[in-house]
């Protein structure tokens, strides 16, 4: 894959979530290949160094808290989805069963300037994913 493609691809991903600290969560937590990691760690080694790609698909997305109050321009909530992964090995491809997750979700007013006028917009990101 191009390094450009790649990085500019990495930089829409970590626009996705709030922080890099965001705690990602792959299948469950009883499977030893699969853990919970940070988005920076994520970004920055992937899950393996022998795996090749990994496709993350999640399926019935739906609101499970929704948005509440949670400061003076933010608002918090929680989605709930079913998340089936595919991990690519150079020999070899391992689908895990799919999974319940949650995943915090999180509404905040920012300032954007466009030429000479400011705005107030509404900008969501996500959280951490259990």
């Amino acid at each position: 894959m191009d390094p450009v493609f790649r990085e500019k691809a990495g930089d829409m991903i970590r626009e996705l979530f709030v922080s890099e600290e965001c705690e990602l969560s792959f299948g469950t937590q009883k499977q030893k290949r699969i853990k919970s990691i940070s988005l920076e760690n994520f970004m920055e080694n992937r899950l393996e160094e022998d795996i090749l790609r990994s496709e993350i698909i999640f399926d019935s997305i739906r609101v499970l808290e929704p948005l509440q109050k949670a400061g003076e321009e933010m608002y918090s909530g929680k989605l709930s989805a079913n998340q089936t992964i595919t991990l690519f090995y150079t020999a070899d491809s391992l689908i895990y069963p799919t999974v319940p997750v949650t995943i915090q979700f999180i509404s905040s007013k920012t300032m954007k300037i466009l030429g000479q006028d400011t705005l107030k917009v509404w900008e969501v990101a996500l959280g951490d994913m259990e």
